[in-house]
Parts: structure tokens; C-alpha cells; sequence
């Protein structure tokens, strides 16, 4: 009977292999993060929002369409959403101080105790 050494080389590859096997287990994860209801003119869609390993955002719009987006894209989303939001702020500030002045351009005389300044 011959008994052989064993072969280093393949051991070596053999932990990579389990190493390798490992790190393909834990690759990709998804993370869920919350869910709402998205409601634009005419529809109503229950967003769901998810981020995986690979770094990407993933809004899902019920069962209509999603969409996958980076970090990068993800922030100008946001600015613009910001911007947005800001823009639509100043309409609704210039249309109460529109409302505090008659049609003359006077501000009008405001009654707390008039309900219809309530």
C-alpha cells in the first residue's frame, strides 16, 4: 500500500473554493425599506422601496412599473424633488399675500372675528 502526501496546492484551492462559495452566498441582499401611497392627477399607486447590495434603489409602483436607480441619480432626484417642493412653497406664499389685498392693491382691513376670514 502507498500512501501519498498531501498536495498543498490543492488545498489551498480547495479554501478558495469555500471561501469563494461563502462570499457567493452573502452577495446579494435586498433590504426593504418601507412602503406608501403615491397619489399624482389621476391615479393612485402603492410604492414600495427596496435597496440591495449592489447599491441600487429600487421604487416599486404597485404592479405599473418600477424604477432602479444609483446613489448619484438618487440625490439628484432629490434636489430636483427639493426644488420642486420649494418653488410650489413660494406659490402658495404669494397666493396668501395676494389674498390679503383688495382689487385695488390695498391690503384689506383682516377681522380675526370675521368668519369669513376663518
Amino acid at each position: 500500500m502507498i500512501i501519498r502526501s498531501v498536495n498543498i496546492a490543492s488545498m489551498v484551492y480547495n479554501t478558495n473554493v469555500s471561501k469563494g462559495a461563502n462570499i457567493m452566498a452573502n452577495k446579494y441582499n435586498i433590504t426593504k425599506l418601507d412602503s406608501f401611497s403615491f397619489e399624482t392627477d389621476g391615479q393612485t399607486y402603492e410604492v414600495s422601496a427596496e435597496v440591495d447590495s449592489l447599491e441600487y434603489i429600487t421604487l416599486q409602483f404597485g404592479e405599473s412599473f418600477s424604477l432602479r436607480f444609483n446613489y448619484d441619480s438618487a440625490e439628484n432626484l432629490e434636489n430636483i424633488l427639493k426644488t420642486a417642493r420649494h418653488v410650489i412653497q413660494d406659490q402658495i406664499i404669494d397666493t396668501a399675500g395676494k389674498n390679503l389685498k383688495n382689487s385695488s392693491g390695498q391690503v384689506k382691513e383682516w377681522d380675526p372675528n370675521n368668519p369669513s376670514n376663518w
